[in-house]
């Protein structure tokens, strides 16, 4: 029997996964083999059955795994994760693809025909042969009907132990100061990827901490004000993947209906939320196509570092007063939001391709079955060919649990947030698929098979 391979690496579980999953089961209708998570799954590539290994990004660090792949036959292809929201062209040109990594990738796809323009640029002066394909991307499938209905859940059950009326979600976007790796760390990943070319970027990119700095604490008084008028709404604080959650979690350790959590992904939050409150970042543009009321907090303003599309779409609020009442008008039904739609939707069309029409995820297969050129794997056995290459990894976890299981209890202090991002387990992805599944009316069998702790096949 003939297979295909489609490989999945993850990186950041909460932004990545549910898409990926929504990949896997389309390309699992096709008759495609899919491995998923971790990035580990790099390191045994070149012992599992050719085929097509699919990644968030082009940066130049992927340059020799690229060549490498490419050596033992695998097509490559993109998505860019970051790839939406950008300040300037030529500041995301720069950034994240004029690297040489363009020369072995077979299909980028692009989240709109603003990206593809500025992609095509970068592809010619490369004089690269990658295809670019508009696609949109399957984020925003998620938080469509009938397929954002996977995301429904009990509110009652969400944080069950708080009397809560409504849900008031405050998504960050401030790594650039609030780093999970600390105040530097954001600086030193732009200089070990090549991103400042001199002393002036290194400048301007320092203004840009200062300014998140400042804005850090804007969202914290206002996070102030929130609670202290809406006690009977749960806050949820939701920083970006980058950001240290302890941060926020030490800040509102006082505040009784403020939680800070990295858990579940961003269509779950905006599925079960009322109002949303964001920071020029994506989740502007994700919530509006979710249908949920959005607002864009602006209490200080630079053009250098602001986004401006998510606010586009956004209730701008300048003030932490107008922000608070911006939101009583919201809880109390008092502002039409869906009045924007029309407008809203014309404007992100250039921007996001499945805002309406064809599923990203269609879009993507479709795509990626006309590019396969991979030689056909007639191994009779490539399941098991699959669960060797990963056997020495899934042993060598084994032994560190059960060594290690009679010490976990001394430690009193596990922080769920990392532990939940790092892990992703078989139940949870078994589980994600029925849901996905149930959205999509899918009657199939679809199995998954663990490989090792946090690397699996579906078939």
């Amino acid at each position: 029997m003939k297979y295909r391979y489609l490989y999945l690496p993850i990186e950041t579980k909460t932004r990545e996964m549910d898409a990926k999953l929504l990949l896997a089961i389309e390309a699992v209708k096709r008759g495609y083999i899919v491995v998923i998570g971790s990035k580990k799954m790099r390191k045994k590539l070149h012992k599992l059955p050719v085929g097509v290994f699919f990644y968030k990004d082009s940066l130049k660090p992927w340059l020799k795994r690229f060549e490498n792949f490419k050596s033992n036959g695998f097509q490559i292809v993109v998505h860019d994760e970051e790839g939406l929201v950008q300040r300037n062209d030529e500041d995301y040109l720069n950034n994240r693809v004029r690297f040489e990594t363009l020369n072995y990738i077979d299909l980028y796809f692009c989240w709109g025909e603003k990206q593809k323009n500025l992609v095509s640029k970068a592809v010619s002066e490369y004089s690269a042969n990658t295809k670019l394909c508009v696609s949109g991307h399957p984020r925003f499938d998620l938080l469509r009907k009938p397929i954002s209905n996977y995301n429904k859940a009990d509110r009652n059950k969400i944080y069950e132990h708080y009397n809560y009326n409504n849900i008031i979600l405050v998504n960050t976007k401030l790594a650039e100061y609030n780093h999970q790796g600390g105040e530097e760390a954001w600086i030193n990943f732009l200089l070990s990827h090549d991103m400042i070319i001199d002393n002036k970027t290194l400048d301007l990119r320092k203004q840009q901490v200062k300014y998140k700095k400042l804005l850090l604490f804007k969202f914290q008084n206002l996070i102030k004000s929130l609670s202290l008028k809406f006690k009977s709404s749960l806050i949820v604080i939701r920083p970006h993947p980058s950001e240290d959650e302890n941060t926020w979690i030490k800040f509102s350790n006082d505040l009784d209906n403020v939680v800070v959590t990295k858990k579940e992904s961003i269509g779950y939050w905006l599925e079960n939320s009322d109002v949303v409150i964001h920071s020029s970042c994506t989740t502007g543009l994700e919530g509006f196509v979710n249908d949920s009321p959005v607002i864009s907090y602006m209490p200080i303003k630079d053009d250098r570092f602001d986004e401006d599309l998510p606010n586009k779409v956004s209730i701008i609020s300048t003030s932490e007063i107008d922000c608070v009442n911006t939101v009583e008008n919201i809880l109390g039904n008092e502002f039409n939001f869906k009045e924007y739609k029309s407008e809203g939707e014309i404007i992100l069309k250039e921007y996001i391709h499945n805002v309406s029409g064809d599923f990203s995820y269609h879009i993507i297969m479709n795509e990626i079955d006309d590019i396969y050129k991979v030689k056909n794997n007639n191994n009779k056995f490539p399941i098991l060919k699959i669960k060797i290459a990963f056997a020495k990894e899934k042993f060598k976890v084994w032994i560190i649990k059960n060594i290690l299981k009679k010490f976990i209890k001394k430690y009193k202090y596990i922080d769920v947030n990392k532990r939940y991002n790092k892990d992703i387990k078989i139940d949870e992805v078994r589980g994600k698929i029925n849901l996905l599944k149930k959205s999509l009316n899918i009657n199939r069998d679809i199995k998954v098979v663990e490989l090792t702790e946090d690397v699996h096949l579906i078939k």
